[in-house]
């Protein structure tokens, strides 16, 4: 299916065989879809970086201590995924944010420039970076995946590693992987209620909760999602023996 269809991604082609009866996980369908399509004639993302000093910028939402809306700005180097640049606002405009392009790109500046259709990003922002030369490429509407590297994720691993498990910090890790609160508190076997505890500073959470949240979003990092999968067959039983192995 993915050899004769090779615009298909992983989702749809798990869409297709759910019409059929057959219920397999993204992940194996992605495993599968690497050794079935034949390699392209392009460079890889990995060579790409290496040749091209390749940066992301996107908007953080958070709140502050009297829970006003605060907007992070961040610029992200893809190749040593860290942050460079990074200012708060709680009212961006595009002048600001082409101020902020500017203090960026002060010291150092990048080939290529990667955003999304934001229009506080609009045409005077990218109006900074091509003046240096810079090629400003703009993700399709409605495709967060296609500047992942630079949504909440990098804000959180940075957290999750830093062992900040305050409330608001709780919660920002969790949206960040993408989990609601009701399956935050089904896998780590708690419920809704002490999770808004935890997210509401009413209560801490544990420490072996917090580990495993951290080492959620530390893997998702990394394009894995070993703990998730486990913690999801434990709750499964029957998907244990696809994830565990008992030796005689």
């Amino acid at each position: 299916m993915a050899a004769r269809n090779p615009r298909w991604g992983a989702e749809r082609i798990r869409g297709e065989l759910l019409k059929l009866g057959i219920r397999v996980c993204t992940r194996t369908i992605q495993r599968y879809m690497r050794r079935s399509r034949p390699p392209g004639n392009g460079q890889s993302w990995s060579t790409f970086l290496r040749n091209h000093v390749t940066w992301a910028c996107d908007f953080v939402q958070t709140f502050d201590i009297r829970f006003r809306e605060v907007f992070v700005l961040f610029f992200l180097d893809l190749r040593r995924r860290t942050i460079l640049h990074a200012a708060v606002t709680y009212a961006p405009t595009d002048e600001w944010c082409a101020q902020q392009a500017r203090n960026a790109t002060m010291d150092r500046g990048p080939q290529v420039v990667v955003c999304d259709h934001d229009a506080k990003l609009s045409t005077r922002f990218a109006d900074v970076f091509r003046s240096s030369g810079v090629c400003v490429v703009r993700t399709a509407i409605r495709a967060p995946d296609m500047n992942a590297f630079a949504d909440a994720s990098p804000v959180a691993n940075k957290l999750a590693r830093a062992g900040v498990s305050d409330g608001e910090a709780v919660k920002f890790i969790r949206k960040a992987v993408g989990l609601p609160a009701v399956t935050l508190a089904e896998l780590l076997d708690t419920s809704p209620e002490t999770v808004s505890r935890w997210e509401r500073g009413v209560s801490r959470i544990d420490r072996a909760a917090f580990a495993i949240l951290a080492g959620i979003v530390m893997e998702k990092a990394d394009d894995r999602s070993d703990t998730l999968e486990r913690l999801r067959a434990l709750r499964h039983p029957a998907r244990l023996g696809q994830l565990v192995q008992i030796e005689a």
